[in-house]
């Protein structure tokens, strides 16, 4: 039986798709490997290559995975997916793919993807999706399998060894539906706050200069409706302002409602009409107001 190294299954966490953090968008410096896991070694070797988030190189989006080997080095990112009672089912068809590039190898490298049964059983049911050669650019590359019986969870294996760079970017893991199309498996766990959660990941993402390294600051006025919430009365939207390591400043909007809001926001010697979507975050910078 071939031997893997197997972590355990992680519960789906990021963005409501069962395969989530498929496309890197939600890794950030603190957690650049949200969602997946770079194994430090199998079987006594150490596997020392690099894994990377950039922005440079990207299929799509604004951020994708880079895998850099030297000559005897190994480096793997995989993670493990199980196989729940509604939307990753036993004797359902599926399909993993994902866009590949190689800047440079000497020799085929490959994401793997097996199902395996409890204990860590092989059920032979996986396949390769093997990365391109350099001058070929990004590719899209799929495989088709039908989950057995007995299986428990897939893993997905993104391996790459001796001298090479490669990228990796929007894996996704599709069903197939009744009239032949492929649909994104979503999460089986998806709590309603979910959405809201996902867009707090972005945002201090996106503007961690001041939501993550900022100075939180004396918010100016903003006019909007309140609400009740159990004893008290609050805003439909929450806002503050930050000031970045830079001097820049930002006000910070947050919808929480399930319902879409509007308010006025008085700064900068200016009234800013703003309406936010259910669940939305929305940053202001200063500058955008000179």
């Amino acid at each position: 039986m071939a031997k893997y190294p197997i972590s355990t299954p992680k519960k789906p966490s990021a963005d409501g798709m069962l395969l989530d953090n498929g496309g890197f968008e939600l890794s950030t410096p603190a957690m650049p490997m949200l969602c997946w896991e770079k194994v430090p070694s199998y079987q006594g070797v150490i596997w020392n290559g690099a894994a990377d988030i950039v922005s440079d190189v990207v299929h799509s989006g604004k951020q994708a995975l880079r895998l850099d080997t030297t000559a005897d080095q190994i480096v793997q990112v995989s993670r493990n997916i199980s196989v729940n009672q509604d939307t990753f089912v036993t004797h359902g068809r599926y399909r993993l793919s994902a866009w590949l590039k190689s800047e440079r190898h000497k020799e085929p490298n490959h994401l793997n993807y097996a199902l395996f049964a409890p204990g860590l059983k092989s059920t032979g049911v996986g396949g390769r999706l093997t990365f391109p050669a350099p001058a070929e650019g990004w590719v899209l590359r799929q495989g088709e399998f039908t989950v057995p019986e007995d299986a428990e969870m897939i893993r997905i294996m993104i391996n790459t060894r001796n001298e090479s760079r490669t990228y990796v970017d929007d894996v996704r893991l599709e069903a197939r539906q009744p009239d032949g199309s492929w649909q994104d498996v979503a999460s089986s766990r998806l709590a309603p706050s979910q959405p809201f959660q996902q867009n707090w990941v972005r945002a201090y993402r996106d503007y961690s200069a001041w939501l993550q390294h900022g100075e939180m600051l004396p918010p100016p006025k903003l006019d909007c409706e309140n609400m009740d919430y159990k004893r008290w009365q609050v805003p439909v939207i929450f806002h503050n302002r930050f000031r970045a390591a830079n001097g820049e400043e930002a006000v910070v909007l947050v919808n929480a409602t399930r319902a879409a809001q509007t308010g006025n926001l008085h700064w900068q010697g200016k009234t800013i009409a703003v309406q936010l979507q259910p669940g939305e975050i929305r940053v202001i910078a200063a500058k955008e107001l000179r």
